[in-house]
């Protein structure tokens, strides 16, 4: 037993309450559960269950209205989180930004308590938060691949939409992330979704200047001839944006007239020399 158990165990002996609260309404069981503390956390638990306060103090909120549980998935601990829910924990309880522990973790990148939390409960994995994000929406927007596998092998809806009409897979494509966007793709994301604007989400990384990704989405599949909602081509904005990123349209759209059956960029990859040489593009067989 450590001394920070050996104290806990003294302290509760002695009286020690487990419903008082801190300067931000924390409970000792918040805080054990913020810094991973898992024998702590076991010794707490087992406190409260039999003075019959388990089911009082485990979802007591903090000031950002969180429990123990949305503490211990905010910070990556899975075995607590097991733990917590083991004594019955709520996994539907929502914080201040309507987020369950399920959003924090996928938000964080946490895979170890992603899956713990969908294995106690899946039912949650369509919440909606603040901003009308799902789990899904949240690990793509951060960037974490594996969450949004984990999410996506456990039902996540890789349709949901935002109140801009935005799947997951625009988060991604908007913000560069090609490796989230692969995961996405492959878990079965529609290529071709549009927003709110009407543009998909080769549209979003192309207007941001994110060549990386917009390769890796025309060697997906996307297309390359896109336009908004109001009639905007792709083309035309990179022509005065990002120079690059409208060449290698271009170039991907004379190697798909190359004959039936070609796909764009299928059989070339484009190269777009730096700014030294700007402007200028290099086919390699």
């Amino acid at each position: 037993m450590t001394l920070w158990e050996r104290t806990a165990a003294l302290l509760l002996k002695e009286g020690a309450r487990m419903d008082v609260t801190n300067y931000i309404a924390s409970t000792p069981l918040h805080d054990a559960a913020t810094f991973g503390g898992e024998e702590v956390c076991r010794l707490l638990i087992e406190h409260l269950q039999s003075t019959g306060m388990s089911s009082t103090v485990l979802d007591i909120r903090d000031c950002y209205n969180r429990t123990a549980l949305h503490r211990a998935s905010r910070g990556g601990h899975a075995q607590v989180c097991k733990i917590l829910i083991a004594a019955g924990a709520s996994t539907t309880v929502q914080d201040n930004n309507m987020q369950t522990p399920l959003q924090l973790s996928a938000s964080k990148g946490f895979v170890d308590c992603v899956e713990v939390l969908l294995e106690a409960n899946s039912d949650n994995i369509e919440m909606r938060d603040r901003d009308n994000w799902t789990a899904l929406h949240l690990a793509a927007r951060e960037n974490f691949p594996e969450c949004c596998q984990a999410l996506i092998s456990h039902g996540a809806s890789v349709v949901a939409k935002d109140s801009s009409q935005r799947t997951a897979l625009h988060f991604a494509a908007s913000l560069g992330f090609s490796d989230t966007v692969n995961a996405l793709v492959k878990g079965g994301c529609q290529i071709e979704c549009r927003d709110r604007d009407g543009r998909t989400p080769l549209y979003l990384a192309g207007i941001n200047g994110h060549l990386d990704t917009v390769v890796h989405l025309v060697e997906l599949g996307a297309i390359v001839q896109v336009h908004d909602g109001k009639g905007k081509a792709l083309i035309d904005v990179c022509s005065r944006l990002h120079p690059p990123i409208e060449l290698y349209l271009r170039q991907s759209i004379e190697l798909s007239k190359d004959g039936p059956g070609w796909t764009e960029v299928k059989r070339t990859k484009l190269m777009i020399v730096g700014n030294g040489n700007a402007g200028k593009t290099t086919l390699v067989k």
